[in-house]
C-alpha cells in the first residue's frame, strides 16, 4: 500500500502516453472480512500508523488490518484518478486461499499453507481446506485483473474490488459493507499514509 501510495503520481502520469489504461493492482485476502472496521470514533487514528495501539485481534490482526485498508486505500487512489478524468485505474484483488504446492514441485514440496507457522492447523480445517486453491488457480483472478479489458469499463463505472474472477464489495461475511464503501474514511486512510510518507 505504501508503494502504491508513493507512486501514484508517477503511474498516473506515465499511464498519460498509451491507450490502456494503467492499473494500481492491490492484493488483499478473504482476511479482510475479519476487520473490525474504523475506530468507535468513525475515525482511523488507532489504525494508521500500525503497531501504535492495541486495536487488533491478538495473531494476525495487523495482516486484517493492512488488508481491509488496501481495500480501502485502492478506493480512494481510483475515485482521485477519476476525478482527474486520466488513463489509469485502481482496484483491490482477492486471489482467494492458495495451499496448492507449485507446479512441477512434487507433492512432498511444503505448500504455502505450510509457511503459516503454528497456526497452519487452522488452514487446514473446515471450511478453509475446502476452499484452498492451487497456486494457478489463485493467480486466475490475478491475470484476469490485469489483463482483461472489461475491467476498466467495470472499475470506470464503480467496481473496485474482485475476487474469483467477479466484481465484489467486501463485508458479506462480517455484515459491514459500509465500511468499505465510505468515502471519509477512503479519504482518510490517503491522506494518513501520505502523511507517513511525507514524514519518513
Amino acid at each position: 500500500m505504501l508503494i502504491l501510495v508513493a507512486s501514484a503520481q508517477t503511474i498516473y502520469s506515465t499511464s498519460q502516453a498509451f491507450a490502456n489504461p494503467s492499473r494500481a493492482i492491490y492484493l488483499t485476502t478473504l482476511g479482510l472480512e475479519f476487520w473490525r472496521g474504523p475506530d468507535n470514533d468513525g475515525h482511523l487514528s488507532r489504525q494508521i500508523p500500525a503497531f501504535q495501539h492495541d486495536n487488533y485481534h491478538p495473531f494476525f490482526g495487523y495482516y486484517i488490518n493492512s488488508k481491509a485498508l488496501n481495500v480501502i486505500t485502492a478506493r480512494e487512489q481510483q475515485r482521485r484518478w477519476a476525478a482527474k478524468g486520466g488513463n489509469a485505474i485502481s482496484f483491490s484483488v482477492n486471489p482467494g486461499l492458495v495451499g496448492g504446492y507449485f507446479s512441477g514441485l512434487s507433492k512432498d514440496t511444503p505448500t504455502m499453507l505450510d509457511e503459516a507457522g503454528p497456526i497452519k492447523g487452522a488452514f487446514y480445517s473446515w471450511p478453509f481446506a475446502h476452499a484452498a486453491k492451487t497456486p494457478q488457480q489463485g493467480a486466475s483472478t490475478l491475470v484476469y485483473a490485469a489483463i482483461n479489458p472489461k475491467i476498466v469499463d467495470d472499475v470506470n463505472a464503480g467496481a473496485v474490488h474482485y475476487d474469483n474472477n467477479r466484481a465484489n464489495i467486501p463485508g458479506n461475511l462480517n455484515g459491514h459493507p459500509e465500511w468499505y464503501t465510505n468515502e471519509a474514511v477512503n479519504q482518510e486512510a490517503w491522506e494518513r499514509t501520505e502523511a507517513m510518507l511525507k514524514g519518513r
